[in-house]
């Protein structure tokens, strides 16, 4: 009888070779975000000092839905996004609708390489 052993065997460094360096690539990131700005701060940081500061461009794609906590605007979002991107593209409608929030991100994406967070 034949087994696969050799399915998950450890990539070689041929293959390794063949990834982009992500240093010359850029990255499109969608985020679906509410009026909570510690979580997006914290979130964006995260992103930022572990993944995204690899990458040669990256464009933040952020959706704002007014909902979350009292006294937050949805522009306080968009400074906090601001710090993290090199572009941001943003949309802040007058409802929320998670639907049509996660319809718009994907709809300007423009790079070959994505990331999506949503809450």
């Amino acid at each position: 009888m034949q087994t696969d052993q050799n399915i998950l065997a450890p990539a070689t460094t041929a293959s390794r070779a063949n990834v982009a360096d992500p240093s010359s690539q850029s990255l499109d990131v969608v985020v679906i975000a509410t009026l909570r700005p510690a979580l997006l701060e914290l979130t964006l940081h995260s992103f930022y000092k572990y993944f995204l500061s690899n990458f040669k461009t990256t464009r933040l794609i952020l959706n704002v839905d007014p909902i979350g906590e009292p006294n937050v605007r949805q522009l306080d979002l968009l400074a906090i996004a601001s710090r993290y991107a090199d572009v941001v593209i943003s949309r802040t409608p007058d409802t929320p609708s998670f639907a049509k929030a996660v319809e718009w991100g994907w709809s300007q994406v423009a790079s070959p390489h994505l990331l999506i967070q949503v809450p």
